[in-house]
């Protein structure tokens, strides 16, 4: 049957190449390390669902994905298939975690073949591009490839209301899963974030679908953690896991920031001059959010810049905490374990920046009231330094 195949003459047609699907995603990757020592190529791991179970699908895109197949069947992988290319699948060059398991047959467990769409998105209906990285705890790990825009021609105005035109040109995400209580299970209620970087900063967009009467909107100081819904991020824009910068929005307009030491030793101490706004809609709520790269540790680098990246979502009427990646908030690693954003074209700047405060103090008890006013000063001149200092008269 083989001498049959290799001498047939098959007409080069691009798609993907697909050797197999598994349940558990160590089997997954135990599949993509021994293809890519047998063929020498680069295998993707494609999380989709199938009748509302979880699939982890090992393949390959090519230019001439049906010879791929033939290739795949040579090597006793006899279950593999062709399937045309109906999304954009990124070609990205990740660390592949060790493994002693070998494919070298059929998966034990394929599904049927017209039950597989093409998907590079782990849930609901998001096809922001995407490839698995690793896995802690059996949670995967994400590689998200960013294009850089122009700031100048990116018109987005942070109101808390994601109506921009240009928002709906990206594709969003959807990997949320529950992390407290830690079940890793998908969450209840979708959440769609979208990712707009530029040579200045990045913007970050959520829609959070829920019921308008669950929704739960307080106001308090900033940095102040109190029972509401919200929505934040984590970025380390060194890449090293050495610390991150964490960034809040409290349903309300309410914003929370500071730095986080491996693996979950949080500080408030730390304010940046980011925007963030949030919004409700009859189907849930909103928030925009912009980071200047300026204000964060970017060190100088050559092409692909990486950047950690996690995402949380407080639901505050069903007492849960959702996150991508889903780790359990009892896991043993965060910091060192965030999904990796992969972008081009961002430098490190300099940045003074001018942050005005004002607070008021009332004391009931002796009828009196004390306000202040003041200014927070901010100068880097590089990555590695930054001055502070605060004025009040």
């Amino acid at each position: 049957m083989f001498a049959i195949v290799s001498s047939l003459s098959i007409h080069a047609e691009p798609g993907v190449a697909v050797a197999g699907s598994f349940h558990q995603l160590d089997n997954a990757l135990s599949a993509q390390e021994a293809l890519q020592a047998k063929l020498g190529i680069q295998i993707q791991i494609a999380e989709t669902e199938v009748n509302a179970q979880r699939w982890y699908r090992v393949q390959a895109t090519s230019s001439d994905a049906r010879a791929l197949v033939a290739k795949m069947r040579q090597f006793g992988i006899e279950g593999a298939f062709f399937q045309p290319v109906t999304h954009a699948l990124p070609r990205l060059d990740g660390g592949v975690p060790t493994s002693t398991g070998l494919l070298t047959a059929r998966p034990s467990v394929t599904p049927p073949r017209d039950s597989l769409p093409i998907s590079i998105t782990p849930a609901r209906s998001g096809a922001g591009p995407q490839e698995i990285k690793g896995a802690l705890n059996g949670m995967p790990m994400h590689y998200i490839p960013l294009n850089t825009r122009l700031h100048a021609e990116t018109d987005v105005t942070v109101d808390g209301v994601v109506d921009e035109a240009i928002w709906s040109q990206i594709p969003h995400y959807d990997n949320m899963r529950v992390a407290i209580p830690g079940t890793g299970e998908p969450a209840n209620y979708p959440t769609e974030i979208r990712l707009l970087a530029t040579e200045r900063g990045l913007y970050i967009s959520a829609v959070l679908h829920q019921p308008a009467d669950s929704l739960v909107s307080r106001l308090s100081e900033r940095d102040e953690f109190i029972d509401r819904d919200n929505f934040g991020v984590t970025l380390d824009t060194t890449g090293n896991a050495l610390f991150g910068y964490w960034f809040m929005m409290g349903l309300g307009g309410s914003k929370g920031d500071g730095k986080v030491l491996p693996e979950r030793r949080y500080s408030q101490s730390w304010d940046g001059p980011w925007l963030g706004k949030t919004s409700t809609f009859d189907g849930g709520w909103m928030a925009e959010m912009y980071f200047p790269w300026s204000m964060m540790s970017l060190p100088k680098t050559e092409g692909v810049r990486n950047i950690g990246f996690a995402a949380t979502r407080q639901v505050a009427h069903a007492n849960q905490r959702y996150q991508w990646p889903g780790h359990s908030y009892s896991a043993s690693q965060f910091v060192s374990a965030l999904n990796t954003l992969q972008v081009e074209g961002v430098e490190p700047r300099q940045q003074f920046s001018i942050i005005p405060f004002a607070s008021t103090t009332a004391d009931l008890a002796r009828k009196e009231n004390r306000a202040e006013i003041g200014v927070d000063l901010s100068w880097k001149p590089s990555p590695k330094l930054e001055v502070t200092g605060s004025i009040m008269p």
